[in-house]
């Protein structure tokens, strides 16, 4: 089995730091959205950053390759979510939510924290659902393709509280979630 895992880990600080002194970086952050770093001024160079080379050599990659499974990690302030690519056969998606199913039996057998599974549906939205790099990867290499959304530590009323031990056992559980269920069911796409 193979398998490609695009690490996309964003961090951020925000709420109250107990005594800690803040990065001198922490005025950039946007007080209406504390994990965008870019506005009107910036824009232009983080859109010249993702047409960049990456992503194109990254599909590349994996049409050679040929994973089986591809998870691309994300991190937000909530609990553990898996999220589904758009632009997907439902069975495809039924393999996704299946997979997201054992990986909150997993997380909460170990007291980690789990979010819901994401929905099967087709594809109605107003406006459409985006066509993102998790769906490309899936259009390029039939590989049961996926985002998975990490708390990373954010302090605040929404926030899932996590400390740094806590995140590690929510990774190590998701790859061991992912291979277990590729061992097991092998891939819907294939």
């Amino acid at each position: 089995m193979r398998w490609l895992c695009v690490g996309l880990v964003a961090t951020a600080v925000a709420g109250e730091c107990s005594g800690a002194e803040l990065p001198a970086w922490t005025p950039a952050i946007r007080p209406d959205h504390p994990r965008l770093f870019f506005n009107r001024d910036t824009w232009p160079a983080v859109a010249a950053r993702a047409a960049g080379p990456e992503a194109p050599a990254l599909l590349r990659l994996a049409a050679e390759e040929g994973p089986d499974v591809a998870v691309s990690l994300h991190s937000h302030e909530g609990a553990p979510a898996v999220l589904r690519p758009a632009y997907v056969p439902m069975a495809i998606q039924q393999a996704i939510r299946a997979l997201a199913e054992a990986l909150g039996a997993l997380l909460q057998a170990r007291g980690l924290p789990a979010g819901a599974p994401p929905p099967v549906s087709p594809e109605e939205a107003v406006p459409p659902a985006p066509f993102n790099l998790t769906s490309a990867l899936y259009h390029v290499c039939g590989a049961l393709s996926l985002t998975v959304e990490c708390p990373h530590g954010l302090v605040g009323p929404r926030a899932c509280p996590v400390d740094m031990a806590t995140i590690l056992d929510i990774q190590l559980t998701l790859y061991e979630a992912v291979l277990a269920f590729a061992l097991d069911h092998g891939t819907a796409a294939r």
